[in-house]
């Protein structure tokens, strides 16, 4: 049924539980399916100064999170890769499920940023709203 999957990360319990979700939709599709692990970095506006070591950070961050979340996903049949990406997450999210023809969107139902949401909305909402496939929402 879904054969290319894009499943958003950000750490939270609600992302990992969205990548087994779809781990689990990608296993009982007999092997054809392939799941993309994305990691979309917002932008922050800070001064040149201090963006030296938020570079770092963020590299670290990131590269923590896929880690984590490529050892969830050991010992699976299904095939994955690992992306990052930088940007508003919910128009990046969109934008790269629709260039690369992905067929459904699986994604936690929050993040890591309860004050974010409060006031800018949900990311998964946001998602769900302006994606071009089907979005999973997963709790």
């Amino acid at each position: 049924m879904y054969k290319h999957i894009l499943v958003p990360v950000d750490g939270s319990d609600h992302a990992r539980q969205a990548v087994q979700a779809a781990r689990s939709l990608a296993e009982n599709q007999g092997g054809d399916a392939r799941l993309t692990i994305l990691y979309v970095h917002p932008v922050i506006s800070v001064n040149e100064a201090a963006m030296i070591d938020l570079d770092a950070l963020i590299e670290a961050e990131s590269a923590s999170i896929l880690e984590d979340t490529r050892r969830q996903l050991e010992g699976t049949s299904v095939a994955f890769d690992l992306q990052k990406e930088h940007g508003d997450p919910a128009y990046t999210i969109c934008r790269f499920a629709k260039e690369g023809g992905y067929e459904l969107i699986a994604m936690g139902s929050r993040g890591l940023g309860l004050f974010s949401e409060l006031f800018l909305g949900s990311v998964s909402h946001k998602v769900s709203q302006q994606s071009h496939c089907p979005v999973l929402i997963v709790k």
